[in-house]
């Protein structure tokens, strides 16, 4: 496992390397990485619903030694079409005519989301500790009552227990990332997860390679939220890890992207 020391350092050379980019769509900013060679395997990265791409700078980093990596922060979008409508243009704009879509917890539900939208521009989809829309709105007004800081609070509370056996390094960045949010941010992510519960639960009209991560011990995503999940893509290839809760990605982190690099490479042709 790495160390603090060791992960400073990492996230020091990523925010050098790595620098964020920018893309006015719709007259709203999307803030993006991109790590790779242009002529490898493209990866779209989506991460959970902290919506920072450096969250993920060690998954990038492996990633990025075998695909070319588009990972996007989260700006403060209204609705799913918004949303997915901004990932499309990220990927004309960087060239990239169909990825390999990685989508991890809430990242899981937006890459659903935009595999109902755009099918044709996955070259297969990766789905890591997230879950299965039920078809059920989900009412969302309380979100507009709750001040700022007791929205961070709750996000605080829910996320960071996924947390528990990662090094010290992971919550101090952790926190950083949580107080770097605005209302708005939170309160998009909230809607979004919503406007995806709603979605119709049904296999999706799409046969590409699929795999699906996930532990029997996640805290947030168990065994019984895997269940409809699997439903959806039966016949998808699956891993499970041991002992990483929620946090496979941060407690195995060469394992999790050799994960997903082999089935990329076994689904690589674009």
């Amino acid at each position: 496992m790495s160390t603090r020391a060791s992960l400073e350092e990492l996230l020091r050379v990523f925010q050098v390397d790595v620098p964020p980019r920018g893309l006015t769509i719709a007259e709203r900013l999307w803030q993006y990485r991109v790590a790779g060679h242009r002529a490898a395997p493209p990866i779209l990265l989506l991460g959970g619903a902290l919506g920072r791409a450096a969250f993920a700078f060690e998954q990038i980093g492996i990633l990025a030694r075998e695909c070319f990596v588009v990972a996007p922060d989260y700006p403060a979008v209204d609705s799913l079409a918004e949303f997915t409508s901004g990932l499309l243009a990220l990927l004309d704009h960087e060239k990239v005519r169909r990825a390999h879509v990685v989508g991890g917890s809430f990242g899981g539900f937006m890459a659903q989301a935009l595999l109902a939208r755009a099918p044709e521009r996955f070259a297969s989809l990766v789905l890591s500790h997230t879950g299965a829309p039920d078809g059920r709105r989900h009412w969302v007004s309380w979100v507009d009552v709750i001040p700022g800081p007791m929205l961070r609070g709750l996000i605080r509370v829910r996320l960071k227990r996924t947390l528990r056996a990662a090094d010290p390094f992971w919550h101090d960045h952790f926190d950083r990332v949580v107080s770097s949010l605005s209302r708005a941010d939170i309160a998009s992510r909230v809607r979004l997860q919503a406007a995806f519960g709603a979605l119709s639960p049904a296999s999706p009209a799409w046969a590409g390679p699929v795999l699906l991560l996930a532990a029997s011990d996640d805290p947030l995503l168990g065994p019984a939220t895997q269940a409809p999940l699997v439903a959806r893509f039966p016949g998808a290839e699956r891993h499970a890890f041991a002992g990483t809760g929620h946090a496979a990605a941060l407690l195995q982190p060469e394992a999790y992207a050799n994960e997903i690099l082999s089935f990329v490479r076994r689904h690589a042709a674009v």
